[in-house]
């Protein structure tokens, strides 16, 4: 399948995550914090693949916004780091969850506004295909590491 495609799909679950942790009420911690680790076992396979085989790749067809993206990923580690650092009943915590969240929906528009339209026109089905195959198998040796590790 298209890589792009597939990482779309990754965006929507990861929005509609959040959506779940804006619906909880103010008390409801161990959900918030359940739904901010889903978060990051999501956003950490997905960050490492686009930096590591993406990027490079979509580098030749637009190099300033693979070079925000990797800032964007940068401060998205930081920043999820702290959160999953911070107790959910800290009064700073929703501050960091919603500034995680604004920078993540800016960085999904770049992403499927600009430098995924930009992949399927420069570098053609078969090549995102390809991605997506490599893309999967990153995902399910993941899968296979951490059920080793239960």
């Amino acid at each position: 399948m298209d890589v792009t495609k597939l990482l779309t799909q990754q965006h929507d679950e990861v929005k509609q995550l959040f959506k779940e942790i804006e619906s909880l009420g103010d008390s409801e911690f161990k959900r918030r914090s359940d739904f901010v680790q889903q978060i990051g076992q999501m956003l950490r396979p997905h960050m490492q693949f686009e930096e590591e085989i993406l990027y490079p790749a979509a580098k030749s067809v637009d190099n300033e916004t693979v070079l925000e993206s990797y800032e964007e990923h940068h401060m998205a580690k930081i920043l999820l780091e702290e959160i999953e650092q911070t107790p959910p009943s800290n009064e700073r915590y929703l501050a960091k969850l919603t500034v995680l969240k604004e920078m993540l929906e800016h960085h999904i528009e770049e992403e499927e506004g600009t430098l995924f339209p930009e992949l399927r026109e420069q570098c053609g089905a078969e090549k995102l295909n390809d991605f997506g195959v490599k893309f999967q198998e990153q995902l399910n040796e993941l899968k296979k590491g951490v059920a080793r590790s239960r």
